[in-house]
């Protein structure tokens, strides 16, 4: 077994079905047609970048080994770019053949890990080890779909000219200091992608939706059960009134209170909290994450209702 210490860029990203369909159809989701998808994926990740690991939803992607270059960072930025960008392609392949809009969010980090061979004699992989290698996983965790995230370390060894849509401070689990992130909207040099700005319309609603929602802390769900209420609309979220005070980023799991058969027959509603209200800190703008069928025809109702 032959290790290394060595300073390596990693790109985690997790391809999900986001607002479209709910748990059950994801788990019935057409072997065949999952792989045609994953075909459109191969090309924008062939930027000398490594193939780490296949999480469930996710990949992570690792550049500087086997092999270091001295652009390591901004070509990790770049695959993350053009990566995004090639979302519009293939969602619109995936709306001809009656498939769910995909949507991905990517975390980048970078840091100094063990490298090489580990394993036995029977079996043994090339992989890496450390805590970078987590952390590049927290940082995509704190993505929405269309996102990407670098951490400082990556901001400050790409050395070029980034579009830094905004920037954000977290306390990730296993840190012991707080983590700055960068959201990045683009790279100049001699890459020059840049992601389409979009603005979402916030409809807000004549009469609100009432709801009840509980915090995810991990994997695990507080058990404590909050009221609220959906007082505006979005294509993607929603504006949420609430007296209980939520941090950015939180993910919350909520069900709608205005139709008890929406709530019994399909799964609960997931979001993240994208952003609070800086003059009255009991409204919060959300973005759903994972949203039933049956609660996306009734939104979009509702919101094309209030349009007028």
């Amino acid at each position: 077994m032959k290790l290394m210490q060595k300073p390596l860029f990693f790109l985690a990203f997790s391809i999900t079905i986001f607002s479209q369909i709910g748990l059950g159809q994801a788990q019935s989701f057409p072997h065949p047609k999952t792989w045609q998808i994953s075909q459109k994926f191969r090309p924008r990740v062939d930027n000398k970048g490594t193939i780490n690991d296949f999480m469930g939803d996710g990949i992570l992607v690792m550049f500087g080994a086997p092999i270091s270059r001295e652009d390591d960072s901004q070509r990790a930025i770049a695959c993350a770019m053009a990566m995004q960008l090639a979302m519009v392609q293939v969602n619109k392949k995936n709306q001809e053949m009656n498939l769910p809009i995909l949507e991905m969010g990517i975390g980048i980090n970078t840091g100094e890990v063990v490298a090489g061979n580990i394993g036995s004699q029977k079996r043994a992989e090339y992989t890496v080890i450390g805590s970078h290698v987590n952390l590049a996983a927290r940082i995509e965790s704190y993505t929405v779909g269309g996102q990407v995230f670098i951490s400082e370390h990556t901001y400050q060894d790409a050395n070029i000219d980034l579009q830094i849509d905004s920037e954000l401070q977290v306390e990730a689990k296993g840190i012991k200091y707080p983590i700055n992130l960068y959201e990045i909207g683009g790279i100049g040099g001699k890459y020059q992608l840049f992601l389409p700005t979009e603005t979402e319309s916030m409809v807000t609603l004549s009469e609100e939706l009432l709801i009840e929602y509980m915090i995810l802390q991990g994997k695990h769900i507080d058990a404590e059960l909050f009221s609220g209420a959906l007082v505006g609309l979005s294509e993607h979220g929603a504006k949420l009134y609430s007296q209980h005070p939520l941090e950015r980023l939180s993910n919350i799991k909520l069900k709608l209170l205005t139709d008890p058969a929406l709530c019994d027959e399909e799964p609960d509603i997931y979001a993240k909290v994208v952003k609070t209200s800086g003059i009255d800190q009991k409204y919060f703008l959300i973005r759903f994450t994972t949203l039933p069928q049956k609660a996306i025809s009734r939104l979009n109702l509702i919101r094309d209702i209030n349009l007028y």
